[in-house]
């Protein structure tokens, strides 16, 4: 999917995830696929309640920013993951994408102790690099989110209000006054 925002200019490309929610196992998104282009590069995520629909997104801004829209932050060992599908030893979300500085991966990736449900929760473990592999960033979720805003020119808040709506906030979003679009739109430049 494409985000075109006055300056900014930002492209999904790929999107990777394993143990996200009630999502287990590995999942891929290749939104580079012809069949996206066919479409226009518009697409519908849709399904039954619990199906995995808002961990799609909860992916993107979990490899992009360190946290998601419905878990204000992942507790870094401090107390549990509510992220990481239950039953499992590890979570990840990878997403490629471009902008106007160029090609990124970022990643962010969480484990217990051993690889065990039952181990340890251990700190997580994000990295930003380019996409010939040369790593620009290596550390925790708060700087990743540091390290995002810099490249696509947009911080946690202001890309989960312009690009991503988490659920239930869509008619918040349309019920929205002028003035508080405008202060969207006066954020972005």
């Amino acid at each position: 999917p494409a985000i075109l925002l006055g300056k900014i200019d930002m492209r999904i490309l790929k999107l990777e995830f394993e143990n996200l929610n009630s999502l287990k196992g590995f999942w891929s998104i290749d939104f580079t696929n012809p069949d996206y282009a066919k479409n226009h590069d518009i697409f519908v995520i849709s399904g039954p309640t619990g199906a995995g629909k808002t961990t799609i997104l909860d992916a993107i801004t979990l490899a992009l920013y360190g946290k998601t829209p419905r878990l204000q932050a992942i507790n870094n060992g401090e107390g549990g993951n509510e992220i990481m599908t239950r039953g499992t030893g590890f979570c990840r979300a990878k997403v490629t994408y471009s902008c106007k500085k160029g090609l990124y991966v970022s990643e962010f990736q969480q484990n217990r102790a051993g690889l065990k449900p039952e181990g340890r929760l251990q700190k997580a473990t994000c990295l930003i690099s380019k996409e010939n592999g040369e790593q620009l960033f290596t550390g925790t979720g708060s700087l990743l989110a540091e390290e995002t805003q810099k490249i696509v020119q947009l911080d946690y808040n202001q890309f989960c209000r312009s690009i991503m709506l988490a659920q239930g906030e869509f008619s918040t979003f349309l019920k929205s006054g002028s003035r508080e679009r405008a202060e969207i739109r006066s954020e972005e430049r």
